[in-house]
């Protein structure tokens, strides 16, 4: 429709608002139209105070990014994560 390659992966976000001000988010992750649930990740907010969903989200989305392997030398390699790690 829009002229754009077809995405091989997608990502989705959702921010909950706990009653005593904390937030977390979940991410999910399809491949090939497929859930990928080995991409499923949760986040508790580190700087974020309050119930501010965009910047809940823009913590999220930092964090999520700088948690992908990338390549380095040929070698695979986690990049240095300084907001949050996801949950376990």
């Amino acid at each position: 429709m829009l002229g754009l390659p077809k995405p091989r992966t997608i990502e989705s976000y959702d921010i909950s608002n706990w009653g005593d001000g904390t937030s977390v988010c979940g991410m999910v992750t399809f491949r090939d139209g497929k859930p990928y649930k080995a991409g499923y990740r949760k986040f508790k907010m580190k700087t974020v105070a309050g119930t501010d969903d965009y910047a809940s989200l823009a913590e999220t989305v930092s964090a999520a990014r700088l948690n992908t392997k990338v390549f380095r030398n040929g070698r695979k390699r986690r990049a240095e994560q300084q907001l949050l790690r996801p949950e376990a």
